[in-house]
C-alpha cells in the first residue's frame, strides 16, 4: 500500500484532478512513492493526515483555495524541505509538520498573504526560516513566534545571500540585470546586479 498506480503505471508526481474539492482524511497516508503533489484551486479542504508519512515527498503545490492547514497533514514527510503557504490560508492547526514521534525536515516557509491564526504547536518539531512580505503591515511582532518549533522570521527585505546555494524566494517585481533568474514567478538565483528599488 506504499505505492500508487494509475492504469498500471507507478505514480510519483501526483496531479489532483480539477473536479476534486476535498482531499479526505489520511487519503495518501504512507504512500511513499509520491515525490511531488499538485493540488488545484478547486480543492478547498485538505483534511487531517492527508499526506502523513509520505517520506519521499519533496514538493507540494497547495491549492490557492484552501483556508486551513490541518493537523498531521505533513507529519513524517521527511523529504519536504520547503513550502509556500497560499494567501487564503487563515488557520494553521496543531502539529501540521511534526509531532512527538516525527521531526519535520521543513527548512523554508514562505507566506504569501496575511498572517494566519497559528496554533501554539502549529510548527512543532520544525526548525525553519519563515518569509513574509515586508510590505504587509499586518505582520507585526506579535505573529513572529516559534509556535512550538524554532522559527527564524525574515521579511522580504532580509533575504539571505544565496551565492553558494539555490533557494526560492517570492518577490513582487523589480528592474534587474543579467544575474537574476525567475522560475514561475519566483526568484531562484542570487541577485548581483539588481538595480533599486524593488517594488
Amino acid at each position: 500500500f506504499h505505492n500508487l498506480y494509475l492504469n498500471g503505471e507507478l505514480v510519483t508526481d501526483l496531479v489532483i484532478p480539477d473536479d476534486i474539492t476535498t482531499i479526505p482524511y489520511q487519503a495518501f497516508i504512507y504512500v511513499t512513492c509520491l515525490e511531488s503533489i499538485t493540488i488545484p484551486d478547486t480543492v478547498t479542504s485538505v483534511e487531517t493526515g492527508a499526506f502523513c508519512g509520505c517520506s519521499n515527498l519533496k514538493e507540494v503545490r497547495l491549492s490557492n483555495s484552501i483556508t486551513a492547514l490541518n493537523s498531521y497533514t505533513f507529519v513524517g514527510c521527511e523529504s519536504l524541505t520547503s513550502l509556500v503557504i497560499p494567501a487564503n490560508v487563515m488557520v494553521i492547526n496543531s502539529n501540521v509538520f511534526g509531532d512527538y514521534y516525527d521531526r519535520s525536515a521543513l527548512k523554508e516557509i514562505t507566506f504569501l498573504g496575511n498572517p494566519p491564526l497559528i496554533a501554539d504547536d502549529g510548527f512543532s518539531k520544525v526548525t525553519a526560516t519563515a518569509y513574509y512580505s515586508a510590505n504587509n503591515a499586518s505582520w507585526t511582532e506579535d505573529y513572529l513566534q516559534n509556535y512550538g518549533g524554532n522559527i527564524t522570521w525574515l521579511s522580504s527585505q532580509e533575504l539571505p545571500d544565496t551565492e553558494n546555494t539555490s533557494k526560492v524566494y517570492i518577490i513582487a517585481s523589480g528592474i534587474c540585470g543579467t544575474d537574476i533568474h525567475f522560475h514561475n514567478g519566483k526568484l531562484s538565483h542570487r541577485v548581483r546586479r539588481c538595480r533599486s528599488p524593488l517594488r
